[in-house]
């Protein structure tokens, strides 16, 4: 994991402060997280648009060229490193967000600080989820060195994972690859067949999952279909009967 530092000017600070002021409190230590994430969004596409997702997430952000969407969970500390012990969610709602929608998670560290650092973590990539009772982070350890480096780059605001393993959903790609036909229509039984695992819940509750990406790099099911050369024309979400139509075209 890397840190972005985000350093703020003179006025950034004061208004910081003056919005919120250092204090212990939680509430507090949130929202001055999320706003310092605006700054660094804002930095990256100054026309970018803000919203409170309807999901219950922290935010919501809209890109100017009205094709990238990021949803993200924000986490505050005043320390200036991750701080694992502290790092907790206490909903279900939460709890849904990172480990079946895999929204990712920006932990904003030295929130009172002038140089806060934005770092992003993925569950099941960087962290799992454990009760104890409240949902608590744990870091994730391999038994084994891997290649993976997380990077956020000033040039997109979304992080980087750069990894030499295949995806798990290569043969979805494979099998498209093969297909003669402008159209190809997997049933979520048949799609299984063809990954060798079932698809995760959020395939067949949100519409999310199905959406043509700009930007898959953390999105391996949308990097499969449109590597193949494919798009998603339509689907129907329903955990027996569920469907999802490709298209072969433009991305």
């Amino acid at each position: 994991m890397e840190a972005l530092r985000v350093d703020l000017d003179d006025e950034e600070l004061r208004v910081l402060d003056a919005k919120f002021p250092q204090s212990l409190a939680s509430g507090v230590i949130g929202k001055r997280a999320v706003e310092i994430v605006k700054i660094h969004l804002r930095r990256v596409d100054p026309k970018c648009n803000f919203s409170r997702p309807r999901n219950g997430a922290d935010l919501e952000v809209l890109f100017s060229n009205g094709q990238n969407r990021l949803v993200l969970e924000i986490k505050g500390t005043q320390a200036s490193t991750v701080s694992w012990q502290k790092l907790k969610v206490s909903s279900k709602h939460s709890w849904r967000h990172l480990v079946e929608e895999r929204i990712p998670l920006y932990r904003v560290t030295s929130v009172f600080g002038k140089s806060p650092s934005i770092i992003e973590l993925l569950h099941d990539r960087d962290f799992t989820l454990e009760p104890e009772p409240r949902w608590c982070f744990k870091p994730k350890r391999s038994p084994t060195p891997t290649p993976s480096v997380t990077r956020l780059r000033e040039s997109n605001a979304i992080l980087v994972a750069s990894t030499s393993r295949p995806s798990k959903y290569a043969p979805l790609a494979d099998d498209l690859s093969r297909q003669k036909t402008k159209t190809v229509t997997l049933t979520f039984s048949e799609a299984k067949a063809v990954l060798g695992f079932s698809l995760p819940n959020s395939a067949t509750k949100y519409q999310a999952f199905w959406a043509n990406q700009t930007d898959t790099r953390l999105r391996p099911w949308a990097r499969a279909w449109q590597d193949a050369g494919y798009r998603v024309e339509s689907f129907k979400l329903h955990p027996t009967e569920g469907w999802v139509r490709f298209t072969r075209g433009k991305n």
